[in-house]
C-alpha cells in the first residue's frame, strides 16, 4: 500500500502493486481506487507502523499542517472475490463519524513521522522545537475481526496512546530516526551544527556528533552551520 497526503487535507491509501499487474489500465485503475480520508488539515508526512510482537501492522501515522498526527488502520476487506483497501480512522479514544480530535498534538505543523522497528512507539517532530515519543496501545483490538462489544457496537478504532518521552528544544526539528533497532533516536534541530543521538534505553541520554568534525587541535566542535539536514 502506497500513503500520500497533499494540501487538500487528505490521506491517500492506493493499493500501488496492483499498478504492475498485467493490462494497459493496471495503473490508471490503481491510482482510481484509491482511497481519500480527510484529515482536517494539510497532510505533510506519512509513515507505515513496521512490527508488533513480530507481526507487521496496518496502521499509517499522517503528521499534519495543525500540528495534529493521525492514527489509520489500513486493513483490507473482501468485495466479492476482490480484496479491498478498508480504512478506518483511530484515535484515543471510541472514534465516531471522523477522526477523533485527542491524538498526539504539537504546537505547530508536524515536520517527520516515524515508527519504531521493534516496538509500538511512534516518534513525531515538529516545527515548534519538540519530539515526542507516544507508545500505541491497544492494537490487536483494532486488528481483531471481532469488531462489536457486547452492546453491539463497533469498536474497530479505538486505541490507547501513552505519551512515554516529551523533548523541547531551542528551533524546528528537521528530521528524526530510530537506530540500533529502535534503542536510539537520531535528530537534527534547525540552526544547529549537530546530530543528537537519544539512548532510549539511558533515559534519553543525549550524545551530539559534529556535522563538521573537531576544529584541528582543539578537541572542540566547529559550531559553524551551513546547511540543515532534511531528511535522515
Amino acid at each position: 500500500t502506497l500513503a500520500t497526503g497533499g494540501a487538500d487535507s487528505c490521506l491517500n491509501l492506493c493499493r500501488w502493486g496492483s499498478a504492475l499487474a498485467p493490462g494497459d489500465e493496471s495503473s490508471v485503475k490503481a491510482v482510481n481506487d484509491a482511497i481519500n480520508i480527510s484529515c482536517g488539515a494539510p497532510v505533510i508526512c506519512a509513515s507505515f507502523a513496521q512490527v508488533n510482537q513480530g507481526r507487521g501492522l496496518p496502521i499509517v501515522a499522517a503528521g499534519c499542517m495543525d500540528g495534529s498526527v493521525r492514527l489509520v488502520h489500513c486493513g483490507f476487506d473482501f468485495c466479492g472475490s476482490e480484496r479491498i483497501l478498508k480504512p478506518e480512522s483511530v484515535g484515543s479514544e471510541r472514534v465516531v463519524n471522523g477522526i477523533n480530535e485527542r491524538g498526539i498534538r504539537h504546537g505547530k505543523y508536524v515536520k517527520n513521522v516515524v515508527w519504531s522497528p521493534n516496538a509500538p512507539i511512534v516518534a513525531t517532530a515538529s516545527a515548534d522545537g519538540t519530539v515526542q515519543l507516544t507508545k500505541v496501545g491497544n492494537l490487536d483490538c483494532v486488528m481483531s475481526d471481532d469488531d462489536d462489544d457486547d452492546d453491539g457496537n463497533n469498536n474497530h478504532g479505538t486505541v490507547s496512546m501513552e505519551v512515554i518521552q516529551s523533548m523541547h528544544f531551542d528551533g524546528p526539528v528537521e528530521s528524526i530516526c530510530f537506530l540500533d533497532d529502535g534503542d536510539t533516536l537520531c535528530c537534527y534541530v534547525r540552526g544547529t551544527s549537530y546530530l543528537s543521538y537519544f539512548d532510549l534505553k539511558d533515559g534519553c541520554k543525549q550524545t551530539k556528533m559534529s556535522l563538521n568534525g573537531e576544529s584541528a587541535g582543539t578537541g572542540c566542535f566547529d559550531e559553524h552551520v551551513s546547511f540543515a539536514v532534511l531528511s535522515l
